[in-house]
């Protein structure tokens, strides 16, 4: 899909969670995918519910951070939650203390959804169990763990509307999980919105201030002097690293290398068996003959402390596709918009860039070529 059409619809689906709206998050392309009916628990009231239960009719759910289950002192449904790695991280099921009646009513549940998101309110307000089933989403949303509560949490908070949204499955007329194509009509049938869990992956990168740039020092290479930008990112052990020459121009055309080393490459410094720091250096040559660029040192997803309180990842760990999405961020982190595209034989960036909205204005093949050689224009 041409990322303007995604970014519309991403603009509708935010405006109409603002507005109390139901839209649908589906998962993205999995099989078998799953989707949600979501809206911002801030704005939740009796309608939405009945709307849920109604046409979704799955449980009500409530996506909450986990510094707010902890200040309303909801404990797991499962202490330490071995037993469920990649499943959703439930707690104690609850129930308003006041206002209510059976608690099973849409406006009942409406309004526990209400007490529990209310800053005003404290673990005194709400009884335990309930008819309303809190999950804890990852710290970091979609960009921590790729699942539907972090996705309907996350369009909340992107519509401004705080980091909480209550949601429901969406069933089939036979009771089983509506996957995609189901999902699909079942949006255009109610004229909702729906998005995906890796367009709102896309959308917090470009929404910046997940990608935090730090310039450590300069490095002298053979090549001249590059500026050592790295990136703090939440996804531990994937934070890539950049080696930036003169200056970055968003009208001028930047050339750009991305370096993905294998194991045996090692650092800058070492001799690599396998041929990846000869491409490394055979970018910052070019780089060094063009008197400005970027080579990005990108890392795949690794290990790290996992908080006591954080979900346990699972099967809905970052995908892959995330991994390749902070390579782009980091460059328009840097400024840069538009691209002249170093490659060597087999590599195939190109697209990757142009999704992210980059203009690559030419390709050039690094193997075996000096500085002033062979150019291919993109297409």
């Amino acid at each position: 899909m041409p990322i303007e059409r995604e970014r519309a619809r991403l603009q509708r689906a935010f405006a109409d969670m603002a507005a109390g709206r139901p839209i649908v998050v589906a998962d993205s392309e999995a099989q078998p995918s799953q989707g949600v009916l979501a809206v911002a628990a801030s704005e939740i009231d009796a309608d939405a519910i009945n709307f849920m239960v109604r046409f979704a009719r799955g449980i009500v759910c409530l996506a909450l951070t986990a510094e707010r289950a902890r200040e309303l002192e909801l404990p797991r449904m499962v202490p330490g939650g071995e037993d469920v790695c990649g499943r959703s991280a439930f707690t104690v099921s609850i129930e308003a203390r006041t206002g209510v009646t059976t608690g099973i009513s849409a406006a009942d549940r409406a309004r526990t959804i209400r007490v529990a998101v209310d800053p005003a309110s404290g673990p005194h307000d709400l009884s335990r169990p309930g008819h309303v089933f809190p999950i804890v989403a990852h710290p970091a949303g979609v960009l921590g763990r790729a699942g539907l509560p972090e996705a309907a949490l996350d369009a909340a908070r992107m519509a401004v509307r705080g980091p909480a949204a209550a949601f429901c499955h969406v069933m089939s007329e036979d009771g089983s999980v509506a996957e995609l194509d189901e999902l699909l009509a079942f949006a255009e049938r109610h004229d909702l919105a729906l998005v995906t869990v890796d367009e709102l992956v896309r959308a917090r990168l470009e929404a910046g201030g997940l990608i935090e740039l730090d310039v450590r020092q300069e490095l002298p290479t053979p090549y001249g002097r590059f500026r050592i930008v790295s990136a703090r990112t939440v996804l531990p052990g994937a934070a890539p690293l950049s080696l930036v020459l003169g200056e970055i121009d968003a009208d001028v055309p930047v050339p750009v290398y991305l370096y993905r080393a294998c194991d045996a490459a090692g650092s800058f410094e070492a001799e690599g068996c396998c041929g990846c720091n000869d491409r490394m250096h055979d970018a910052l040559r070019w780089i060094q003959d063009q008197g400005h660029g970027v080579l990005v040192h990108e890392a795949s997803a690794g290990g790290g402390a996992v908080d006591a309180d954080e979900p346990c990842l699972g099967a809905h760990a970052p995908r892959e596709g995330l991994v390749d999405a902070l390579a782009p961020a980091l460059l328009r982190r840097l400024g840069v918009r538009r691209v002249r595209l170093l490659e060597h034989t087999g590599a195939s960036e190109l697209e990757r860039l142009t999704a992210w909205g980059f203009q690559v204005v030419e390709v050039v093949t690094l193997d075996g070529a000096v500085p002033g050689g062979h150019q291919e224009p993109a297409h």
